[in-house]
């Protein structure tokens, strides 16, 4: 490769990089313009099909988290209440901590002393799996929503109320 090509990609790098940059600072500022308005499919619901992949730290805790044993720090995934925190009542707080203490890593390590669903090969709920990093599918019919999981080939068919467009 020449010298001149070499430099030639560095200048496209450069490029696109700031152009990246400027894109999310564009997203940081105040919503202009009118309200989003989505796609619709020809029922009238909103259009969600298409292969999707979520690219955050959500599939350790849904809530922002701190860095702690085996998990990386992350902002978290709720939007309401706008603090992020899940109201959880007390006995399920304490729970929550019991079920992370025990999903930790115990040498010698058995999978079967675990309490993460995971370590066990069994299929993560609704929203984990969504979170997992692993592309999905959504494919929309009159009758139902499926959203087909790469992970595991897992599916999930979900029927749909015929109350028309604006229920949704």
């Amino acid at each position: 490769m020449s010298r001149h090509n070499i430099s030639g990609l560095g200048t496209v790098a450069a490029a696109a990089l700031i152009a990246a940059l400027a894109t999310v600072a564009a997203g940081q500022t105040g919503a202009v313009g009118p309200p989003y308005a989505p796609p619709r499919t020809a029922d009238g619901h909103p259009d969600l099909q298409g292969v999707w992949r979520v690219w955050n730290l959500a599939k350790y805790d849904v809530e922002p988290h701190s860095t702690s044993q085996g998990v990386p720090a992350g902002a978290g995934v709720i939007v309401d209440p706008a603090n992020g925190m899940i109201p959880y009542k007390p006995w399920a707080l304490a729970r929550k901590r019991q079920n992370f203490a025990s999903s930790r890593i115990k040498y010698p390590y058995d999978p079967l002393q675990n309490a993460d669903p995971l370590a066990k090969c069994y299929i993560p709920g609704v929203p984990r799996i969504t979170y997992l990093g692993w592309p999905f599918e959504i494919v929309q019919t009159k009758d139902f929503v499926g959203i087909v999981y790469e992970w595991m080939h897992i599916r999930r068919m979900i029927p749909r109320a015929h109350a028309g467009p604006e229920a949704t």
